[in-house]
């Protein structure tokens, strides 16, 4: 197969996983069985329209119950991740428990909206009311997910000293690690490190939180990755490509460069028998670089 083609197909693989990436803007952390990324839009966290909810907003949903359910407006807060909506009618309710209690239909929970917005207060107050650390959407979505989803360490670290698992994944693979390391949030990364957490898991597509940070780009996760945990610089994806694969199809030079550092093999070839080395060769300035690895290591061997 043509090195060019290849160039397609891995830039393809990564947009489409960018696009899936950003499809999902109705908050819901559900792993569905096509791809758990679709859950993990780049509007979830820090859009700015979603974390200022006007305090219009919630009021008109709070009074609109001559048309709407109080349940109604409940899941249709969660399922939005309207905090403020959730609080209102849960002061409103007549048994806020009852109402603690309902889910949206994906299984995702006020408690676990609480966690996502980093609203340690209201997390509290509603574990009180009959929230679920432990619990898990319909597709095993967790509070820690949520979490990580909204890079939130002093939650996270909150919920895992109540027990919760830092190493549970969803439907699709995607653990907390992973959800960090595909978004470049290395502050959280760094916490799940230390507690222990496993680095080094697959997904459904074999692609790490390693390999998931060098796909996107995240140059300093990639970095804490090689340098703080045991991820393996050669692990291949589903299709048989490594980091240095992606790198190179990203034309990230400061990324290729952190793999070759640590000894990212070059010749290591994929399910279609193309290797780092001949992808490069489109590329004459990656390919001088790949090449001067090669001949360093030569050297290093005759000695």
């Amino acid at each position: 197969m043509p090195v060019q083609f290849l160039h397609t197909v891995i830039r393809t693989k990564r947009w489409v996983g960018l696009l899936l990436f950003a499809i999902a803007t109705t908050s819901s952390l559900t792993f569905t069985t096509t791809s758990f990324a679709k859950q993990l839009s780049a509007n979830e966290v820090g859009d700015a329209s979603k974390s200022s909810e006007s305090s219009k907003e919630s009021i008109v949903s709070v009074k609109n119950t001559h048309s709407v359910s109080i349940d109604q407006q409940w899941i249709s807060a969660i399922n939005s991740d309207r905090i403020d909506t959730l609080s209102q009618l849960l002061h409103k309710s007549a048994n806020p428990k009852q109402l603690m209690s309902l889910h949206s239909d994906t299984g995702k929970s006020a408690f676990m909206v609480a966690v996502k917005k980093g609203d340690r207060a209201r997390a509290e107050k509603w574990l009180q009311l009959g929230g679920n650390i432990n619990a898990k959407t319909k597709t095993g979505g967790t509070a820690l997910m949520f979490a990580a989803l909204g890079n939130h360490v002093p939650i996270a670290r909150w919920l895992h000293g109540l027990g919760a698992s830092i190493n549970d994944k969803g439907s699709n693979g995607w653990s907390a690690a992973t959800i960090a390391g595909a978004k470049g949030f290395d502050e959280f990364l760094l916490w799940l490190v230390e507690v222990g957490a496993l680095m080094d898991a697959p997904d459904v597509y074999r692609f790490t939180p390693l390999l998931r940070a060098v796909d996107n780009q995240h140059l300093s996760t990639a970095k804490l990755l090689l340098e703080q945990t045991s991820a393996n610089v050669d692990h291949k994806d589903e299709s048989g490509s490594s980091a240095l694969h992606y790198a190179i199809a990203n034309r990230h030079v400061p990324m290729i460069q952190l793999l070759l550092v640590h000894k990212a093999d070059v010749d290591l070839q994929n399910s279609r028998g193309i290797s780092p080395l001949s992808l490069s060769e489109s590329t004459p300035e990656l390919h001088r670089l790949l090449l001067s690895k090669t001949t360093k290591q030569a050297i290093e061997l005759s000695k």
